[in-house]
């Protein structure tokens, strides 16, 4: 009869399943770390995004808000072709602010036409044409500015952005009317101050 022979006892077979387990776990370990985690924000970026109300500083006026408020404080040259230039200048500036103040599609795409209507003042074969563009393009741009206001403005005699857009004859030269002109970028520049940011 054949006897079992017991072999004796190593402890190689279990270290070396835990050592095996050990370099997997390693292994994925090392994998994860190499994926880029996001970043967390520093204080910086916490900074920006906490809320207005938190805040200590008071709200700054938009760059292109601030350039257009002082474009009106300055007197508008009278004379051709200054005042025709600083009209469609102006204009321009404008478009910009409302943009700005609008911030969405709508407005963006109404400062482009009112920057194509600044052309149009600004290249207009005479000055009646000139001043009829001029015309067209201050009762209009009067008109979307009151929808920027923090609640709906009437039109009418009583808005003095759009008495000061209407002001403006279309059958006079623009050289002649920069006081009227003058007018309406002031009433222009306190109601995109008076606007919603």
């Amino acid at each position: 009869m054949r006897t079992e022979q017991k072999m004796p006892w190593t402890p190689y077979p279990p270290l070396a399943a835990v050592v095996f387990m050990a370099l997997v776990v390693v292994s994925l370990w090392r994998e994860s770390s190499e994926v880029e985690s996001p970043a967390l924000p520093g204080p910086a970026a916490v900074a920006k995004s906490a809320p207005a109300a938190v805040k200590a500083s008071p709200v700054k006026v938009p760059e292109t808000v601030a350039a257009f408020t002082a474009f009106a404080q300055a007197d508008l040259p009278a004379g051709w072709p200054e005042t025709r230039a600083q009209t469609a200048r102006g204009l321009r500036l404008l478009a910009d602010a409302m943009a700005t103040r609008g911030d969405s599609t709508l407005w963006r795409d109404r400062a482009v036409r009112l920057v194509d209507l600044a052309a149009a003042v600004e290249q207009a074969p005479d000055a009646l044409q000139a001043a009829d563009a001029a015309h067209g393009a201050l009762v209009q741009a009067a008109d979307w500015i009151e929808d920027l206001g923090p609640a709906p403005i009437a039109a009418g005699p009583g808005n003095p952005l759009v008495a000061a857009a209407k002001a403006v004859d279309a059958d006079h030269p623009l050289r002649e009317q920069s006081k009227e002109l003058d007018r309406f970028f002031d009433a222009a520049a306190r109601a995109l101050a008076a606007s919603r940011a």
